[in-house]
């Protein structure tokens, strides 16, 4: 008989318990009494009794991110790992990727003023998109506009808030430099809060796919949030212009791009299912990463109450 859902809640439940209360983190308390809930509710219940999605029992060698979430994706890319030694070698070549791409992101940039640095980074992106997509003509438009006013010495970022503002879907690269720039302590903070709106504006014209009730939860969120964690919560709807499919999500999960990951967790949290309550699970016990965005692991245990409907 296959292993279930219940056969996955009640091994990660007896995992708790058999840890010392005392050296448990809070969020792995929460988690066990949202486990608790599950094992409870749906006890004989057919919703428990469906096949298991990933390993039946959470695997402790499983240390890593991108190991944990490969465990439970459909394609079977890392199926029949069964030591760490194995996983090493299956893996391997997933995470020299990640540390390449976080050594070219730290590469110094020529010194500019922030805005015309924001602008000239927005209008190189813009050419770029506009190569792969010739039919979006408007961004090359966009582009020369932006070198014209740097040229002037006029404010290059109005171009961009005026095209947002008569409905332009700009592709998500362009959003990159805008999102740098809020992210940046060092930054003035009125430009931040210039960056960080019309990020804002650029992801609710590229999401009208998604229910505006959502952009906005996850915005108040963030607003009672620190500035660094305005930036990570707020800049999760710029990647994205109608809903992923649930696979989709599964992957973003273990991106190296903290933004990623935490939209991944919330929209995981309101479209996925009790599938996933093992996986998040799996990712909030993980060791701390050097990687995590603020806020991250509470959204991990937001994410699995979410799926379990506790009242």
């Amino acid at each position: 008989m296959s292993p279930t859902l219940y056969d996955q809640w009640q091994s990660r439940y007896d995992w708790l318990q058999s840890q010392q209360v005392e050296s448990a983190s809070p969020s792995a308390i929460a988690l066990e009494k949202v486990l608790r809930y599950l094992l409870t509710r749906y006890h004989n219940q057919p919703e428990a009794a469906q096949p298991a999605l990933g390993p039946t029992a959470r695997p402790l060698w499983a240390d890593q991110r991108a190991i944990v979430v490969h465990q439970y994706l459909s394609s079977g890319q890392v199926s029949g790992i069964k030591t760490a030694s194995d996983a090493q070698s299956r893996i391997s070549g997933v995470l020299e990727r990640m540390r390449g791409q976080a050594q070219a992101a730290s590469v110094d940039r020529p010194v500019l003023p922030r805005v015309t640095e924001v602008a000239m980074g927005i209008a190189q992106l813009l050419k770029s998109a506009w190569s792969e997509q010739p039919l979006r003509e408007s961004w090359c438009k966009l582009a020369e506009t932006i070198e014209r006013a740097i040229a002037a010495g006029t404010d290059p970022l109005e171009p961009v808030e005026l095209a947002t503002d008569h409905r332009e879907v700009l592709p998500e690269s362009a959003c990159r430099p805008l999102l740098a720039c809020a992210a940046d302590s060092e930054c003035d903070p009125e430009i931040r809060l210039r960056t960080w709106r019309l990020s804002i504006h650029i992801a609710e014209v590229r999401n009208r796919g998604i229910p505006a009730h959502l952009i906005r939860d996850w915005f108040q969120r963030a607003a009672v949030s620190g500035y660094e964690e305005v930036y990570s919560k707020a800049s999760v709807f710029t990647f994205e212009n109608s809903w992923p499919s649930i696979e989709t999500l599964r992957h973003e999960l273990k991106s190296d791009i903290p933004v990623v990951r935490l939209r991944a967790t919330f929209l995981l949290g309101q479209i996925g299912s009790l599938h996933d309550v093992s996986l998040l699970a799996d990712l909030l016990l993980l060791p701390t990463a050097e990687d995590e965005a603020p806020g991250e692991r509470e959204a991990l245990a937001e994410a699995i109450e979410s799926l379990a409907k506790i009242p």
